[in-house]
């Protein structure tokens, strides 16, 4: 998935999801690391995740919420008091 931070500076980021009979693990990488999702909830189409994204000065925060419609995501990604950022993703083959 693609999207901009709120000053406009690029990135890339992929959401893994693999499910294992009833257990579902999520992990998130990007140009910044891995960060495995932490508190899932998926209700009908809306979903709700959060993950720390690490790295050697700090930790970050990061939640998202949003909905499922067919084979795309619609989320807002919340660092913290910063403004949030709209994503949409969709699914990789």
């Amino acid at each position: 998935m693609a999207y901009s931070t709120e000053n406009g500076f690029p990135r890339e980021a992929t959401l893994n999801l693999k499910m294992e009979g009833e257990r579902l693990s999520w992990a998130w990488s990007s140009d910044r690391g891995l960060a495995l999702i932490e508190n899932a909830k998926i209700s009908g189409d809306e979903m709700r995740f959060d993950l720390v994204r690490k790295s050697n000065y700090d930790e970050i925060a990061v939640q998202f919420k949003g909905r499922i419609e067919g084979g795309t995501m619609k989320l807002t990604m919340q660092f913290g008091r910063r403004k949030s950022v709209e994503i949409t993703a969709r699914k990789a083959f």
